[in-house]
């Protein structure tokens, strides 16, 4: 879409930088990456035929203006994965290959920099064990804010 806002471009970049990733394109099927578009939320029933997965969309947030030359506005989202079984091991390896991921976009700003992004950051994973009620199966499921962190220049008032 060429005149894509940079909130969109941001989100998209990220979901390509993860897509790119060797082991999350090894271990995520095509129809188990969960894309919710810029925001459209639709309740994802977690079953074991849908795992692994990976969900990203826009989290909940809030921010402050800190001046009034420049915003910076933190676009927070999420990023879900789910693996079936008991052992973690094979979430850890999804966790430790999004970390890489948040890593190298901070490094290179996902090419977004020009746009006024300045940095890529994780707040940590909340990890649920949830269990299959039908199919008796374990189901990790892991939660990720990343946190892509915008300068922007606030327009300019117009009386």
């Amino acid at each position: 879409m060429p005149n894509e806002n940079f909130l969109t471009r941001g989100r998209l970049a990220l979901v390509r930088r993860l897509q790119q990733n060797a082991l999350l394109l090894d271990r995520i099927a095509e129809p188990h990456w969960f894309l919710f578009g810029s925001g459209l939320h639709k309740r994802v029933i977690i079953e074991p035929s849908s795992c692994p997965f990976c969900a990203v969309a826009p989290a909940e947030q809030e921010w402050d203006q800190i001046s009034n030359a420049f915003v910076q506005t933190p676009q927070i989202l999420q990023v879900d994965f789910g693996v079936v079984g008991q052992d973690a091991e094979p979430m850890e390896d999804l966790v430790a290959a999004l970390a890489d991921v948040v890593l190298e976009a901070n490094e290179d700003a996902m090419e977004l920099a020009s746009d006024g992004l300045a940095s890529v950051q994780s707040s940590g994973t909340v990890w649920e064990a949830r269990t299959d009620k039908e199919a008796a199966q374990f189901i990790w499921i892991t939660t990720t804010r990343v946190t892509l962190l915008w300068n922007r220049r606030r327009p300019l008032a117009t009386t």
